[in-house]
């Protein structure tokens, strides 16, 4: 069922519903939502986390990462339940961190935030809010 109007309190308070359910990690429902979503316009696989050592052997976390079913492409991203202040500074960071992730290493990167709430500005594209993911996850 669609709801036709949700507001952002509802919508927050059927998010933290959903995140009960999933133990409370938004990590794990945004990693759940990638294969359902088309981030970056493409069809992705199965998500995960990564951590290791990054190409410069410092450590590095990812929250979410997914190769695209062609295999061409990886999706990295970051999951934040804050107010977005500065997405593109987050993208930035993001980019920063999928330059030295070793399963990019020749890949084309697909950076997405998911953010608690939309963004204006050229970043726009690439936040993934929770009525996308409660819409996709129903």
């Amino acid at each position: 069922m669609k709801l036709p109007f949700l507001d952002r309190r509802e919508e927050a308070a059927r998010f933290r519903r959903l995140l009960d359910r999933t133990e409370g990690s938004l990590g794990v429902v945004a990693r759940a939502s990638v294969p359902l979503l088309h981030p970056g316009g493409r069809t992705w696989g199965a998500a995960g986390r990564w951590w290791g050592p990054g190409l410069d052997r410092q450590p590095l976390e990812v929250d979410l990462v997914a190769y695209s079913l062609d295999g061409g492409s990886v999706l990295v991203g970051e999951v934040k339940w804050a107010a977005p202040r500065d997405a593109e500074r987050l993208l930035a960071q993001l980019e920063a961190k999928a330059r030295r992730l070793p399963v990019a290493a020749g890949k084309e990167v697909v950076p997405a935030l998911w953010l608690k709430a939309p963004v204006e500005g050229p970043a726009a594209n690439r936040v993934v809010t929770p009525r996308q993911v409660l819409d996709v996850l129903r």
